[in-house]
């Protein structure tokens, strides 16, 4: 029996056309042999082409000229999880999460969680969530980024929040017309329903809101106490 790297390299050389198990074999054996330079030559060669499995991405991280590698990888390739992590290790690492997200790749939790810490970090947020939501425990940062407003604005037209953020929306200034953009779109939150009690104009809000959705127990409560006003 194989260990496993030896196994995934064999199944990696099986997708090839017209390749069985003797001659993957036969092949893994002979990349095991391959000095530096001529590795980096075949996976030159081979990410043309094909992509690697997640053991071979990983393994990928520790050629030498791997910056140069890893952006002609991530052009035709999305990354595992642990090789997105690799990839942040790099030098340029910025640069090439920033060409991964050009690319309408999707990251793991850590990565969003760093990509927060780029120097071009709104940016790339930015861009991000153009395609994809945040991972729920991520969203609360976008709130941490000056003028976050802007940045959740441009959030809420193509995702919704979690409960955690919905609150957190509500503590941003003069938060009114975004939240009526977001209800358009998005239901509430039973503590966002109740939240929404504490705006100006809440009962104009509210008289949207249940055109769309039901309220929670307590929020048609309050809603009723506030019609006898």
């Amino acid at each position: 029996m194989y260990p496993d790297s030896i196994k995934s390299l064999i199944e990696s050389f099986k997708y090839l056309p017209g390749i069985g198990e003797k001659n993957a074999e036969r092949l893994s054996f002979a990349v095991l042999k391959f000095s530096d330079e001529n590795a980096e030559k075949f996976v030159k060669k081979y990410i043309q082409t094909f992509s690697f499995c997640a053991e071979a991405e990983v393994n990928m991280f520790n050629l030498k000229n791997v910056v140069e590698i890893a952006k002609a990888y991530i052009q035709k390739f999305e990354l595992c999880g642990k090789s997105q992590v690799k990839m942040l290790e790099l030098e340029n690492a910025e640069e090439l999460l920033e060409e991964y997200i050009k690319r309408g790749r999707s990251v793991c939790l850590v990565v969003e969680e760093k990509m927060f810490d780029c120097q071009k970090a709104k940016e790339l947020v930015t861009m991000y969530v153009q395609r994809y939501p945040l991972y729920p425990e991520i969203q609360k940062k976008l709130f941490e980024f000056e003028n976050a407003k802007e940045i959740v604005t441009e959030y809420i037209k193509h995702h919704s929040l979690c409960e955690r953020a919905q609150i957190m929306l509500f503590e941003l200034e003069d938060v009114g017309e975004m939240l009526k953009e977001y209800i358009q779109k998005y239901r509430l939150c039973e503590r966002s329903q109740v939240k929404m009690f504490e705006l100006k104009d809440a009962k104009y809000i509210i008289l949207e809101y249940i055109q769309k959705y039901p309220l929670s127990r307590e929020a048609a409560t309050k809603f009723v106490s506030v019609l006898k006003l």
